[in-house]
């Protein structure tokens, strides 16, 4: 796996619980476009250090094995100005972690 620079990584269990494979993706995103985007922007931050917080060992394992973790990321600023730079964790973290996937960066 080749990057670039730093990600946010963003697991599952951050997702909004409306993402689902019973809520079809134009109602899910409706659903959470609707909240005015400085609430969302303000919920996912303490998620996210939150996650980051908790679980400082998931992201130390990527980073002893090549993949640039920003631990407090901000997905909207993410979204907004970078247009990326966050990486949503289907489980490949932990064969990352594991060593079964090279990553390298310039």
């Amino acid at each position: 796996m080749a990057k670039r620079s730093n990600f946010s990584v963003w697991g599952l269990t951050e997702a909004p619980a409306i993402y689902n494979t019973i809520v079809p993706i134009e109602e899910a995103d409706r659903q959470v476009m609707a909240i005015p985007i400085a609430v969302t922007r303000h919920a996912s931050l303490q998620g996210n250090n939150r996650q980051a917080a908790e679980e400082p060992e998931r992201f130390d394992s990527l980073e002893r094995n090549g993949f640039r973790v920003e631990r407090f990321g901000d997905l909207w600023k993410l979204l907004s100005e970078r247009l990326g730079g966050h990486y949503m964790d289907v489980g490949a973290s932990a064969k990352i972690s594991a060593g079964l996937v090279c990553t390298s960066a310039p």
